[in-house]
């Protein structure tokens, strides 16, 4: 079973938010909780919550300010207020950063078919051979949560998931992948 492990020194946090063709964004939306117009926001918990064997790259201050950054305008473009007291607001916006690698079985066969009408036709005689090679994989994630202070409650959610690019993301690659994510989320009113 895959498990959370450090990677060393790549940084793979940077790597999340670059474009990459595998990833997935997913979301959940309670609509029992009602966000009223002028709904107020603030951040809370930590980033980087819930991983005992946390990567290196994941508490990143320059990164974590681009993602901040990128959230505070998408929620400004939802018509939301954000203050800084978490006392004081209305709904809590949590963000994680995770980071997953393990081993995945790849099997592969292989065969020759001796049939009198040649390879592929009917039943005949002949051999095959499975081989299942282990293969590495490093699994990513990104997620988002709207909570309502008074409750708990979590309001919406949205994740990303994806294999980890090569590069540092740019202010424009967080901008673009919060903004994809953000096309589920509800507008206070």
């Amino acid at each position: 079973m895959p498990s959370i492990l450090p990677l060393g020194r790549f940084a793979l946090l940077a790597a999340v938010m670059v474009v990459s063709a595998c990833a997935n964004i997913s979301h959940d939306r309670d609509d029992a909780i009602h966000i009223p117009p002028g709904a107020t926001v603030a951040f809370g918990g930590d980033s980087y919550e819930g991983s005992g064997n946390l990567d290196p790259a994941v508490p990143n201050d320059i990164v974590h300010r681009r993602i901040r950054t990128a959230l505070v305008a998408q929620l400004e473009s939802k018509g939301y207020k954000v203050v800084d007291d978490p006392q004081t607001a209305d709904f809590l916006l949590r963000y994680f950063v995770g980071v997953r690698r393990g081993t995945r079985q790849v099997a592969t066969t292989a065969g020759v078919s001796n049939s009198p009408w040649g390879p592929g036709w009917g039943w005949g005689w002949g051999t095959s051979v499975t081989t299942v090679t282990p293969v590495e994989f490093t699994d990513v994630s990104f997620v988002v949560a709207l909570v309502e202070r008074s409750t708990g409650h979590t309001a919406w959610r949205a994740v990303w998931r994806g294999e980890p690019g090569s590069r540092a993301p740019t202010q424009q690659d967080i901008d673009s992948k919060i903004a994809r994510m953000f096309r589920s989320a509800p507008t206070p009113g």
